[in-house]
């Protein structure tokens, strides 16, 4: 689960760079991404303070059944629960 992933880097069993770069592709002037469930988990590190940038692969486009945002990509939604404890530390902060 996602939130496993989040937990073993804020734990320092790995870190941030034992997780693959995040494919992204310029689509209707905005950067868009198959990968985002490891978009997810770094939103997140950013919120916790543990993260401030993102290395990435630039590609020349994306699947496009991967495009379902419905709010030109400002959020992601987790359908589920992501597992683990550090997100909800990570809505925590963001609530404060």
């Amino acid at each position: 689960m996602i939130g496993e992933t989040l937990d073993d880097i804020c734990e320092g069993m790995i870190t941030i760079k034992d997780l693959r770069k995040i494919e992204v592709a310029k689509h209707d002037d905005k950067w868009v991404t198959n990968d985002n469930r490891r978009l997810w988990v770094f939103k997140q590190l950013e919120r916790l303070g543990k993260c401030e940038t993102v290395e990435v692969w630039i590609v020349s486009s994306v699947c496009q059944n991967k495009l379902t945002t419905k709010n030109g990509g400002e959020s992601i939604e987790v359908r589920g629960f992501p597992g683990g404890i550090w997100h909800l530390k990570a809505t925590q902060t963001r609530l404060d």
